[in-house]
């Protein structure tokens, strides 16, 4: 059963890691199955075909099927950029997370250990002063307060006499 008319075309094994697709050319997939599609199934299977490939924006030239052999002819390209394209934010996004932990990492062991022993040190005395003043203003002895005086009279020149 086949749907369209197939081209002779030149074979060449195409490695997606190496090759560059041009989109507009036309490229041949076949598929070898261990068991044949049943004869009543061929038809299903040829628009099926015909209409996923026209989904995704690819012009079929023609739909082959045999036994155990579907060959399908098609103009465009057989990779999806649009499923990478959709992936890069993800991918910038975590190299960029990669590259500030570097520079993080970087930063850190560039700078001397004791610099960050006096960074610690100096933290541990800011956020622990308010509690360690307190903790000192209770622990000291209470002040007597200053015994009251008054005055008990005057003397000639009119400066106060003061008395306990």
């Amino acid at each position: 059963m086949a749907f369209g008319t197939p081209l002779n075309l030149q074979k060449v094994q195409l490695d997606p890691a190496k090759d560059q697709p041009i989109p507009g050319c036309y490229y041949e997939i076949q598929v070898v199955t261990d068991r044949g599609v049943p004869e009543n199934q061929k038809e299903t299977l040829i628009n099926q075909i015909v209409t996923g490939f026209q989904q995704r924006g690819l012009t079929v030239q023609s739909v082959e099927v045999n036994d155990n052999r579907t060959t399908i002819q098609f103009r465009g390209s057989p990779f999806e950029w649009i499923e990478i394209l959709s992936f890069l934010p993800l991918i910038f996004t975590l190299l960029g997370l990669a590259v500030l932990l570097l520079a993080i990492f970087s930063l850190i062991t560039s700078i001397p250990t004791w610099v960050w022993g006096a960074l610690v040190t100096g933290a541990v005395l800011i956020f622990l002063e308010p509690w360690m003043s307190g903790a000192i203003r209770h622990a000291a002895p209470a002040k007597k307060p200053p015994p009251q005086r008054r005055i008990v009279g005057y003397e000639p020149s009119g400066a106060p006499i003061w008395g306990t």
